[in-house]
């Protein structure tokens, strides 16, 4: 008998949405690049965080799915 912490967790689509989310956060950064408010250096850095946010999220999903 599983617990549905487990349950849960092999159901969850945490990448999926890191993806979708991530893909939403940098649209609005380019919009805000493009209006002057976010210098367009800043960008990168907020992508390298957002690779390191989605190897985390890949690497749960991997060890979820082999719960």
């Amino acid at each position: 008998m599983e617990t549905p912490w487990r349950e849960w967790l092999k159901k969850a689509k945490i990448v999926y949405w890191l993806i979708l989310g991530g893909l939403a956060f940098f649209v609005i950064l380019i919009i805000l690049a493009t209006l002057g408010t976010l210098s367009w250096e800043r960008i990168p850095e907020f992508a390298q965080g957002y690779c390191f946010l989605l190897i985390a999220g890949m690497l749960l999903q991997m060890i979820a799915r082999r719960l």
